[in-house]
């Protein structure tokens, strides 16, 4: 909103000037890029399409002196894609030439343009972001253990005392923590109950061991705050509860960027291969136009790029699941 100005108060004829302007950038923080960033991988320099291949583990047969010598016995794989199917742009434009009226100097005016070239690199990060948190939510998975539940306390203090709810509290983050590290070390030995491509009779599932630095753990607020006010602050030594339990790199999802939907609330974490989801450019493409009829400067953001998930790969989705606390 522009501002008035005011007479002066010495002389009613004069207007007092507003000669002094600060810039506070608000698109300051790196905590989405980082999000972003987690989730991407080589970009796709020619053709449109990345293919993946997935083999299982071969059997192990008890010997036979019968030669085998020639029959060929083939392992079971399969393929998966990911597509170039995302093109966007955004656009901001200005004018210097009418904008150097509103300031009182170049430094002024340079630093408001290139705030404003630095919000078209926000909104694509903004995208993006919201992006990957909405494909988490809505990807649904069906091998044997990619579906955890966990029984959570329901408390309503006013039928029950604040120690039973503290007591509660701290009995649920244990129970998510240990729901957390039972999974983290399934993952770490060979089997196929975490990753399933296709389904009824045609899903297959391959046996998989994965080091931890191949996993990540994506978890929601309010359960990542939680856990460590209820859980480690109260723990005698709760250090050495953190160095023993294995934890691979942890990205949070705070609680104003959990998507509004039945259940999603209940959404404690996932426990996945850190490439299970991707998304990777084609290519971006920062370009400008001056239109001299209006002697403004057209500014374009083309980003244009693949998402996915990749069914072969392990994820462990772990839910809460609300039991009303007794009451006696």
């Amino acid at each position: 909103m522009a501002i008035v100005l005011n007479a002066n108060e010495f002389f009613t004829g004069l207007t007092n000037l507003a000669l002094f302007m600060r810039l506070y950038a608000t698109n300051t923080s790196r905590v989405p890029d980082t999000f972003v960033d987690s989730f991407a991988t080589e970009t796709l320099a020619y053709g449109d399409t990345k293919i993946f291949t997935f083999s299982d583990l071969p059997e192990v047969e008890e010997y036979s002196p019968t030669s085998t010598l020639l029959e060929v016995v083939k392992n079971d794989n399969n393929q998966e894609t990911i597509s170039i199917t995302e093109s966007k742009v955004i656009r901001s434009s200005f004018s210097t030439q009418i904008l150097e009226m509103a300031f009182t100097g170049e430094e002024g005016l340079n630093d408001f343009t290139g705030y404003l070239l630095g919000q078209m690199e926000s909104a694509k990060t903004a995208y993006l972001y919201d992006m990957i948190v909405s494909e988490l939510f809505t990807e649904t998975f069906g091998g044997t253990k990619q579906n955890v539940s966990v029984n959570v306390w329901q408390l309503d203090s006013s039928s029950v005392q604040m120690s039973e709810i503290d007591s509660a509290s701290l009995i649920n983050q244990k129970n998510i923590a240990l729901a957390i590290q039972d999974n983290i070390q399934n993952m770490q030995v060979y089997n196929n109950q975490y990753n399933q491509v296709g389904t009824g009779e045609t899903a297959t599932s391959y046996y998989q061991a994965l080091a931890l630095d191949d996993l990540r753990l994506v978890i929601c607020n309010p359960y990542n705050n939680e856990q460590v006010v209820n859980l480690m602050a109260t723990l005698l030594k709760s250090n050495y509860i953190v160095e023993n339990f294995e934890r691979p790199k942890t990205l949070v999802i705070p609680t104003i960027k959990i998507p509004t939907g039945t259940g999603n609330a209940n959404v404690i974490c996932w426990i996945m291969h850190r490439f299970a989801y991707q998304w990777f450019y084609k290519f971006t493409l920062m370009g400008s136009f001056f239109d001299v009829s209006n002697l403004t400067i057209n500014n374009f953001l083309h980003f244009w790029f693949g998402k996915g998930w990749l069914k072969n790969l392990p994820v462990c989705k772990i839910v809460a699941n609300p039991v009303q606390f007794p009451v006696t």
